[in-house]
């Protein structure tokens, strides 16, 4: 059973960061990543243009960057699913332990879907679900938003400011979102509102150009943001470390959990933005903590 001095659970952008430092630093690292490839939800976008340094730059591209430097630098990358953390040790999916001296957790959140036909054969050819990353795309283009929370309403006005038009589609007849963000987006005149109706499938050759509505409604549009919530990939720490009531982990202006020796980061962590870069910098406060 080898002892690492940290184990990383996750291999986004936050855990790729942190075993740079950590690396750079000299201590011995693996990262434990059950995809069998890096890059986390990078890998879901077609381009990034907000990261630093990059004016533009494929999400694949930027992943493979931040693999190269972790590995070039010596870290151990573990094809394997952690199944339980027991005091010191990660008891992993094939049977094997990793012994840790601090283990970081950076399963990171995913988005909740709607599970309807298109949307895997569009994400990232059209479908987005994130507004901040991949709007500059669609300026000047009319899309839709799905939801009806305060996310939704955020994305919504943050996409009216540069897009030609933008369409809510909403499964009820009222928001949920917060009064004053509703009455930011009824006062845009580029926006209109469906309430009452459902995406029942996404249309197009390439990339995305339709969809269709549950009332069968057909609206032409080149960019879908779904904007239902997130699910926090927490199942494997939830019972030891203290959550927020939406269920990411707590942690102090450190990354470090309820717990010590636990630490958390990117976007698994309680915080108000979950960006490429916010993520890397957890990484980078997680392993300086660690280093002092």
């Amino acid at each position: 059973m080898k002892k690492y001095d940290t184990v990383i659970i996750g291999s986004g952008p936050a855990g790729l960061s942190a075993a740079v430092y950590l690396k750079r630093g000299g201590l011995d690292v693996c990262i434990i990543e059950k995809q069998g490839f890096s890059g986390g939800q990078i890998l879901l976008t077609s381009i990034v243009e907000n990261y630093l340094g990059f004016s533009s730059i494929t999400g694949d591209a930027l992943a493979d960057k931040f693999f190269r430097q972790a590995h070039e630098l010596g870290t151990d990358f573990l094809t394997d699913e952690a199944e339980k953390v027991d005091k010191n040790k990660v008891i992993l999916k094939s049977g094997k332990s990793l012994l840790f001296d601090h283990l970081i957790i950076a399963t990171g959140s995913s988005h909740k879907t709607l599970d309807v036909l298109g949307e895997k054969e569009f994400a990232a050819k059209g479908i987005s679900y994130c507004a901040l990353c991949d709007g500059a795309i669609f300026a000047g283009k009319e899309v839709i938003v799905i939801g009806g929370g305060d996310t939704a309403l955020e994305e919504a006005f943050y996409l009216a400011k540069t897009c030609k038009k933008v369409t809510l589609i909403h499964r009820r007849s009222t928001l949920r979102a917060s009064k004053i963000l509703q009455n930011r987006f009824f006062s845009l005149n580029n926006t209109q509102f469906i309430a009452n109706d459902e995406i029942k499938q996404f249309c197009g050759e390439t990339t995305l150009n339709a969809v269709i509505l549950k009332s069968g409604k057909r609206i032409n549009t080149s960019g879908a943001f779904i904007a239902i919530g997130q699910n926090p990939q927490n199942n494997l720490i939830k019972d030891i470390v203290k959550l927020d009531n939406q269920g990411y982990i707590i942690t102090d202006d450190y990354c470090k959990t309820s717990v010590s020796g636990i630490y958390a980061i990117g976007d698994i962590r309680s915080k108000n933005c979950r960006q490429i870069i916010t993520a890397a910098a957890d990484g980078v406060i997680a392993a300086h903590s660690i280093l002092q």
